[in-house]
């Protein structure tokens, strides 16, 4: 009789499941099971633990269909999820298809949350963004260095507010000076990807969307640079 021992959470816990007799859809199923049974457990026993939030968020996880939203490449379709074995460890894992390029991604689901991978945004979400961009009070880092650092980093955190505000900040950089070119791709890349997920969240047409993303920018006297396209 063979037994399998699987890690959860970074190795925090594991258990013993006897796998004879046990299909491949049955065993990840019963994975599964016993992973949101143990992250349910924990929240309730450490309601005041540092990574609550963490653990909970781990149990917002994806069926095959989904959308999702990939940091930096947009939307993604989770084509299958896949269990995979090295030795004794087991791992799933997220197939997924970036819609705008067909990209093919894989990422471990123990991992998806600290990638950043996500749901679609929701309406008040989409209000939220919209409302920012109007509001007028909006600053760029001078440092050139430090600014396109930080820029990075949040197009790389997967949050679309984010997105939003590197978009902003370097739309107020133009109001000064005409952007360099990564500062010009990123801009172009900003714009494309809040204006593909908004579409995707409101049922709108990106046309639509990009029309009242201007106009949103507009009340905060912003406008794009003549040489960025269209989203």
């Amino acid at each position: 009789m063979i037994s399998l021992q699987t890690s959860i959470i970074q190795g925090s816990a594991s258990f013993l499941v006897d796998e004879d007799g046990l299909t491949e859809s049955q065993m990840e199923a019963y994975l599964q099971t016993r992973l949101e049974g143990f992250l349910v457990s924990s929240a309730k026993c450490f309601p005041r633990h540092p990574n609550r939030d963490q653990i909970m968020s781990l149990l917002r996880s994806f069926q095959v269909g989904d959308k999702v939203v990939y940091p930096n490449h947009g939307i993604g379709v989770v084509d299958q999820i896949a269990t995979r074995t090295d030795g004794f460890q087991v791992q799933r894992f997220y197939m997924l298809t970036i819609k705008s390029s067909s990209l093919k991604v894989m990422v471990p689901c123990t991992n998806a949350n600290s990638v950043g991978l996500r749901s679609v945004v929701h309406q008040e979400e989409v209000d939220r963004i919209f409302s920012f961009l109007g509001d007028d009070n909006c600053t760029s880092n001078a440092d050139w260095k430090e600014r396109y650092r930080e820029h990075c980093e949040k197009m790389k955190a997967g949050s679309l507010m984010e997105v939003a505000e590197v978009m902003k900040s370097l739309l107020v950089l133009n109001q000064r000076k005409t952007p360099g070119y990564r500062e010009q791709k990123m801009l172009e890349r900003a714009r494309y990807l809040l204006v593909n997920e908004i579409a995707q969240a409101t049922g709108a047409n990106e046309t639509v969307v990009d029309e009242k993303l201007l106009l949103a920018l507009s009340e905060a006297g912003l406008k794009f640079p003549d040489i960025v396209g269209e989203a």
